[in-house]
């Protein structure tokens, strides 16, 4: 009886530990990508719903970065603003601040630099995995968390092309999105549900037992 009883409180603790977690909204970002050439950066990732209702973001004429810092060694991090000249943001409403809708921050794992001789070849590319989080404000004061992951591209070039702005000093860098595993919060309270009503089944039985 003891051990139903102590399932039980564990349960309770998961869902509601789960739920103060998700007190704020988190928005997942799964399709669309994020581009930073060497003079400016732009976007459009969504959420995947298609919804009117659901997250979706599109920059353009967004702030340059130092698009460098992702080649060398270890880990390495890349934040921008999520705004620009032309920027639309809506979790079912929009970003009232175009120009600064909140803030991304991109971490990987750095990448080779090109070669000395890259410049023979005229292109280098390499990739990695990344992961993303930030925050995005609409309506004035609502805030929400954002999250996701994917592949990121780099690329240097002399000549431009669709994945790359000619220069010889700065990469263009693609961080494209992809779906995103569940996570495991929300495994633990679908286990802890699970075993909520395990332990009311017992002891219903226990409790109709003559």
């Amino acid at each position: 009886m003891r051990k139903i009883e102590a399932l039980l409180v564990f349960a309770m603790v998961t869902i509601l530990g789960g739920a103060a977690a998700h007190a704020t909204q988190t928005l997942t970002a799964v399709t669309g990508e994020y581009v930073f050439t060497p003079f400016e950066s732009f976007a459009a990732f969504s959420d995947g719903t298609g919804s009117i209702a659901g997250f979706s973001a599109t920059v353009q004429g967004g702030p340059a970065v130092d698009t460098t810092v992702v080649f060398g060694a270890g880990p390495v991090s890349l934040t921008t603003v999520v705004g620009g000249l032309s920027a639309h943001v809506r979790v079912g409403v929009p970003c009232t601040t175009p120009a600064d809708c909140g803030t991304l921050t991109f971490d990987s794992m750095a990448m080779p630099p090109p070669p000395p001789d890259w410049t023979s070849t005229g292109l280098y590319e390499a990739t990695t995995p990344f992961s993303a989080h930030g925050h995005v404000t609409v309506d004035g004061d609502t805030g929400f968390l954002v999250i996701g992951q994917g592949t990121l591209d780099g690329f240097w070039c002399l000549e431009s092309t669709a994945e790359c702005v000619a220069d010889a000093s700065r990469p263009t860098l693609h961080y494209t999105f992809a779906t995103v595993p569940e996570p495991p919060q929300q495994v633990a309270v679908a286990m802890a549900l699970f075993i909520l009503l395990f332990g009311v089944r017992m002891l219903r039985q226990r409790w109709v037992q003559p």
